[in-house]
């Protein structure tokens, strides 16, 4: 008896397992996928094969334009290889960096752009073909981020855009918004979604695939699309063969219904929350879970007993070897902080003072960091910088950064050339989502002159008796996104009545009714603690961002104050328009 009832649960396991597999071959939906040779984009560069033409398109516009496992896919790329067919020369289609695409055709190595939006600038370069597909732009936001409904609710915050790309040469004649270039748009998304930027311009259809694609909640379209467009295919400047080749293609597919047949097609990729793809795994899994849920049901209730015992005993065991990890690796990164902001040695010549306040006691591993360091008798160097995430992994980046800087500082002749090697270290050996803002300053203890660059962290500001103002050269490219990134000098000379305040993010981001401290709210603040000691003056600004947000830091701060120590230094003028942001006169 016993024998037969084991004989009929193993023909149960098998029936199911054999309804399972049916059912997910009858709905698995049929792939549509056009085949086309695997075209990598660091290929993109090579010449064409003789004869052909090479079209050019953006990787970062899935899913208009991307590459799937080296294939070119995308609605654009099928578009184009229905085109392509009416054409009388056979075309390559190669997906890369858009920046460098640009490049390629306008300097005459690559015959044609995909999918371009047409603008003032871009028509002094290319020859633009007919229609090619209606773009909206649309402006997207944190649920929980500041209130944005068009171009002109963007002055003063931070937007993420593509380098090369149309938000980024519409958005740049508005010196008030301060424009971030993002290596990707996932990238720029977590970026968005941790706060580093305030908002991401980017094609709605490509901006709703990316959060569906990705996982990525809390982002929201804000207001109407800043503006609607139909790109096109661009050419070479005076390329005229090829471009009425273009269009005569070009209304051949849509005059024979091709074009309608491919936008239908690629009509399952708009989303909302998700991907069909993401909706038919989700299906998939339901069916298996609950044909698995029957046949445990016929098994007897004292066998299920001593497995949930089991998976209990297990689950526990689990747990607490994962606690011990987090622990153990909590204690390897909050050792790592340590010895990142313990003491700086006093320099002759400055006196400064620093104050580190993590955000919450809970979270106080992050990738907030400063240091200051006698470089020769004279010079010395400042530095603040913001590593994104927290943990091990910010501990770690934090650390060699601040290594790097220290050891490259013995060599290069300048604030720019270290950053640029700085980020060439950083790219190289840090993982594709994590970045850093940096401050890097050399300060001459004689004359006074600071030499100092901004990478995509804020702009410093100086505090006398008389009043305070913001310096210039905030922002720009953040260290780790791009391997040859550079970087704007500035210049200014301090007196020793001046106090230079460096600062993070944590202080201008710091939050009450969702909105920004800000800059001008730190100016006025400095304005009111201009006769403040330079020992004391952190400890009073971050008491001051405190009582704005009713308590609470959103993000780890370090504020830290430089002066001079000698009296006869060279005169410096207040700042002119060009050289600061701000001035309050005390």
């Amino acid at each position: 008896m016993p024998s037969r009832h084991l004989t009929r649960l193993q023909r149960l396991w098998v029936a199911a397992c054999a309804l399972a597999l049916v059912v997910i071959v009858s709905c698995a939906p049929a792939s549509d996928a056009t085949a086309a040779p695997a075209v990598t984009a660091s290929a993109a560069a090579l010449p064409a094969a003789h004869g052909s033409l090479v079209f050019l398109a953006n990787k970062n516009l899935a899913p208009v334009a991307y590459l799937d496992h080296g294939v070119p896919s995308g609605l654009a790329i099928d578009l184009t290889r229905a085109l392509a067919a009416r054409m009388p020369q056979s075309v390559q289609i190669r997906v890369m960096d858009w920046a460098q695409a640009q490049t390629l055709v306008a300097s005459g190595r690559a015959d044609a752009l995909i999918q371009i939006n047409p603008t003032p600038e871009r028509r002094r370069i290319y020859d633009f073909s007919d229609p090619f597909l209606e773009s909206h732009f649309s402006i997207f936001v944190r649920v929980d981020g500041p209130n944005v409904s068009d171009v002109a609710s963007l002055r003063g915050l931070r937007v993420g855009v593509e380098a090369g790309g149309l938000p980024q040469q519409v958005l740049g004649g508005d010196r008030l918004i301060r424009l971030t270039i993002v290596p990707s748009f996932p990238a720029a998304f977590r970026m968005l979604a941790a706060g580093k930027i305030d908002a991401v311009v980017v094609d709605y259809r490509v901006g709703m695939y990316v959060l569906a694609t990705n996982g990525i909640r809390g982002i929201r379209a804000a207001g109407d699309p800043i503006g609607t467009t139909y790109s096109a295919i661009a050419v070479r400047k005076g390329d005229t063969k090829l471009l009425d080749a273009i269009n005569t293609a070009l209304r051949s597919i849509k005059a024979d219904g091709t074009y309608d047949q491919i936008l239908k097609k690629w009509a399952t990729t708009d989303v909302v929350y998700e991907t069909q793809g993401q909706i038919n795994r989700r299906f998939y899994a339901s069916v298996i879970a609950v044909l698995l849920i029957l046949l445990l049901s016929t098994l007897a209730w004292g066998l299920i007993l001593r497995r949930q015992i089991k998976r209990r005993r297990s689950a526990q065991e689990a747990l607490r070897v994962s606690q011990n990890l987090y622990e153990r690796e909590h204690r390897i990164a909050d050792t790592l902080q340590q010895a990142i902001l313990e003491p700086f040695e006093p320099s002759p010549g400055v006196r400064a003072a620093v104050l580190y306040r993590p955000a919450s006691s809970s979270a106080n591993v992050g990738g907030d960091f400063y240091d200051l360091f006698q470089l020769d008798d004279r010079h010395v160097a400042t530095v603040v910088g913001d590593v994104s995430g927290k943990g091990l992994e910010a501990a770690r980046l934090t650390s060699l950064l601040r290594d790097g800087i220290r050891a490259y500082a013995l060599e290069a002749a300048d604030p720019r050339s270290l950053l640029e090697r700085v980020n060439r270290l950083i790219h190289r050996h840090s993982p594709s989502d994590m970045f850093a803002t940096v401050f890097y300053g050399v300060l001459d203890t004689r004359s006074g002159l600071l030499d100092y660059c901004c990478a995509g962290h804020p702009a410093p500001a100086v505090v006398t008796s008389e009043g305070a103002w913001m310096l210039a050269g905030g922002g720009g490219t953040i260290i780790g996104a791009f391997p040859d990134a550079t970087f704007d000098a500035r210049s200014v000379t301090l007196t020793a009545d001046q106090v230079l305040v460096l600062y993070t993010d944590g202080i201008i981001e710091a939050r009450a009714d969702g909105e920004l401290f800000g800059e001008e709210r730190l100016v006025a603040a400095l304005d009111e603690l201009r006769r403040t000691s330079l020992d004391r003056l952190p400890d009073r600004l971050v008491e001051t961002t405190l009582r704005y947000t009713g308590g609470t830091l959103s993000d780890d701060t370090v504020v830290m104050t430089v002066s001079l120590m000698v009296t006869e230094v060279v005169p410096c003028p207040r700042p002119s328009s060009n050289a600061a942001i701000r001035l309050i006169s005390g």
